[in-house]
């Protein structure tokens, strides 16, 4: 091992030449070349004993950079020697709370950041174990340190930027290492947070979506970009992943009044206004709608500093520095688990089909055909210039999942839900050029907003194949039942259509052009080619009417062992599958009967139609009405030999029953460990008292605490999200 015995100090220190070299003897002793002798061990043991960890609080702290750089290194080497030496570091405070000074010994000297990634380094040792995880969590003040670690990576040297690529990797490291429960941090993180962002930005090279960048900021990015390395792919991961789980702490989106959100936009009639009850009871669900004269959509859902010169340079300032955001189920209620599922792929580029899809329809025989820009099912990364390439040939550019990228979208999604009473609203964004139609005729598994910003669609609806399908499934249409529309509207903008799932669609852009334009000229957007955003109501299982059903039942059969009733039979498994059973007869049940797919809207009125309820009762009159009305079809069709075959293939679309209060199914069971005629009459029993005595308010409020735990959620999920897309 090469010895540098040369001793750089803080000012003022006196010159020591003996105690680096001491330490880095030491050091060579405690960790030799890989596999270390069993003497390692010991060594580390007696040094330990004999109080070295008293010591090194005064060496971290030490004026020449060489000793505090060893003494450093010396804690590590201790910290991974064994997990008995672990236990002892993690012990001595004082040791962590130097470590954690030396993180920002100097912020004005290059040597800091030999300091600070000495630091990282040891912190990372120590944290190798659970325990030392969890101590290095309560150091009062570290994490602060480590995120204004990482803010002075950037160090201004005569005039010049310096950028340590392995030292931001490892502040980025050991900063998530600290944070990967998502624990409540003991100091105000926006500041930090937009520091973030702002070092975000710069790794993602985009250009400015809402106006010129700044002078100072543009010249540090090309000052940035001349140096080789200076961001790696996994600095941006980790950065990413910090800016997350910063972001899921706080609320990005602001606070606002969901009424006067939706209202502003017009999505439920035009500026006379139609009352949300109105449309509920004669549109939600049943039939299409069109809302005129929405002046200033464009500039509502996204700002005022969208370049919209052209096409070109329209996709490049929303694609341009996009990250891929990876699919979230909607029916979670704990953030650290939904975090778990995006942490590997956070940071990435845009992924196809994921993000963007771009799509054209072609003829072919009777029917169109969809030809997709890549091949359907890959899963490789897309860049602004296939999409401009692509919308050259002819096809629509669709950018999913909107709602994470722009902040006014996000609040008209989580605005939406909120008078709709789901969970989430997706939002995609549609740009297709003249004379040309992006998707077939298809159907959607959710109802649908079309809010057109830009230019004419011409819309054909056509009646369902199927009434109300239920969200995640999907079936091939029938080429031979398309009829006649029942609707055909030339949207304009600033006009809404809504679709009810089920119903049949197509769209394409009417223009004269006889062959495609990548146009240039503002003045002629209008009039050749679309743009609209498409707002999708996803209806959760748990939030239809037969979602009400299966909350009763599970609260009924808990409070019923609980209580041990004349119902309970006495044999926990069996009364497990006969539950289980009696969900999937619900479930079955549902597939044959409309009014159990329907969306439960607490506020809507639309019972009083489908459930013929007398129409002077009060809501919630009607609503239970409505309840027991469904609770008798469960009677009169529970089938229980129906459910003994549908049994497993339908227990994955009930796991969100394991997000109830009560706790969930028990799904390992089946009804060849029992005799079939017990359980058979077992069965029976139990629809016969659950239909008597299910409680309709009880039910109500485990829903409505379901849903506000759901949306808790995913407003975090979409708070991390709008953190890497929204630049200050």
């Amino acid at each position: 091992m090469s010895v540098d015995i040369s001793c750089r100090k803080r000012p003022g220190a006196e010159e020591d030449l003996c105690m680096p070299v001491i330490l880095q003897l030491l050091l060579a002793c405690l960790s030799p070349p890989p596999p270390p002798p069993p003497q390692c061990k010991d060594l580390a043991r007696d040094l330990v004993d004999k109080g070295l960890l008293e010591l090194l609080p005064s060496l971290l702290q030490h004026s020449c950079v060489e000793v505090a750089i060893g003494s450093a290194e010396i804690v590590g080497a201790l910290a991974v020697s064994s997990c008995e030496i672990n236990a002892k570091v993690v012990k001595a405070r004082a040791v962590l709370k130097a470590l954690t000074e030396l993180l920002l010994w100097s912020t004005s000297r290059r040597d800091a950041g030999e300091c600070c990634l000495a630091a990282c380094h040891a912190i990372m040792d120590v944290a190798i174990t659970p325990l030392g995880c969890s101590a290095m969590r309560q150091v009062p003040g570290l994490h602060q340190q480590l995120i204004d670690s990482g803010q002075c990576v950037l160090l201004p040297v005569s005039d010049a930027v310096v950028v340590a690529g392995e030292l931001l990797d490892q502040v980025l490291v050991v900063t998530n290492m600290v944070l990967c429960d998502n624990i409540e941090l003991d100091f105000d993180t926006s500041e930090v947070l937009l520091s973030l962002q702002k070092l975000w930005k710069l790794t993602r090279h985009s250009p400015c979506m809402h106006g010129r960048k700044p002078m100072r900021l543009a010249q540090l990015e090309t000052q940035l970009r001349s140096i080789d390395n200076w961001c790696t792919p996994e600095n941006e991961h980790q950065l990413a992943k910090l800016i997350v789980q910063l972001a899921m702490q706080q609320r990005v989106v602001p606070p606002c009044d969901s009424e006067e959100v939706v209202t502003s936009t017009h999505l439920f009639g035009g500026r006379e206004g139609i009352q949300l009850e109105c449309f509920l009871e004669e549109h939600w669900e049943s039939s299409p709608l069109v809302t005129t004269m929405n002046v200033g959509l464009l500039e509502q859902l996204l700002g005022n500093g969208i370049c919209l010169d052209s096409p070109a340079e329209f996709l490049k300032a929303v694609v341009y520095g996009m990250a891929g955001c990876p699919p979230a189920f909607a029916d979670e209620v704990d953030p650290r688990i939904q975090y778990e599922g995006l942490e590997s792929r956070l940071g990435e580029p845009p992924v196809y089909d994921q993000d963007i899809r771009l799509v054209k329809s072609e003829p072919s025989g009777n029917s169109p055909l969809e030809v997709h820009y890549f091949r359907k099912g890959t899963t490789s990364f897309i860049t602004v210039e296939d999409c401009v390439s692509a919308y050259r040939d002819g096809y629509t550019v669709v950018i999913r999942g909107m709602q994470f990228r722009f902040p006014e979208i996000a609040a008209l999604s989580d605005a939406l839900a909120t008078q709709l009473g789901q969970v989430t609203v997706g939002a995609n964004l549609y740009l297709t050029p003249p004379h040309s139609q992006g998707l077939v005729t298809h159907f959607d598994d959710h109802c649908v907003f079309v809010c057109q910003l830009v230019g004419h669609k011409q819309w054909k609806i056509y009646p369902p194949q199927q009434w109300l399908p239920r969200l995640y499934t999907f079936k091939a249409l029938s080429q031979n039942t398309r009829t006649e529309p029942v609707a055909q509207y030339m949207l304009c903008e600033g006009d809404v259509l809504y679709i009810p799932r089920g119903f049949l669609h197509e769209a394409h852009t009417s223009c004269s052009s006889e062959k495609l334009e990548f146009l240039d000229s503002l003045e002629n957007i209008g009039a050749e080619f679309s743009l609209h955003l498409s707002l999708g109501v996803e209806v959760e299982p748990a939030f239809e009417w037969e979602g009400l059903l299966h909350i009763a039942l599970r609260l009924w059969s808990h409070q019923r062992q609980q209580q041990q009733s004349m119902y309970f039979t006495g044999d926990d498994k069996m009364e497990d599958l006969c539950e289980m059973l009696l969900h999937v007869a619900i479930r079955n049940t549902g597939n044959k009967t409309m009014t159990f797919r329907k969306a439960w809207v607490p506020l809507s009125s639309t019972a009083k139609q489908d459930l013929a309820t007398p129409e002077d009762c009060s809501h919630n009159e009607l609503m239970e009405e409505g309840f027991t009305c469904m609770l008798k079809d469960v009677r009169e069709g529970a089938d229980y030999h129906e459910a003994v075959k549908e049994y497993e293939g339908s227990l994955s679309s009930l796991n969100w029953l394991n997000q109830l209060s009560v706790g969930g199914l028990q799904l390992n069971y089946h009804t060849n460990e029992l005799r079939a005629g017990l359980v058979e009459e077992a069965f029976r029993q139990m629809a016969d008292g659950f239909v008597q005595e299910a409680a309709f308010q009880a039910s109500i409020q485990e829903q409505r605490n379901l849903l506000g735990a759901f949306r808790t959620c995913r407003r975090k999920l979409t708070n991390a999200m709008l953190a890497l897309h929204t630049y200050h």
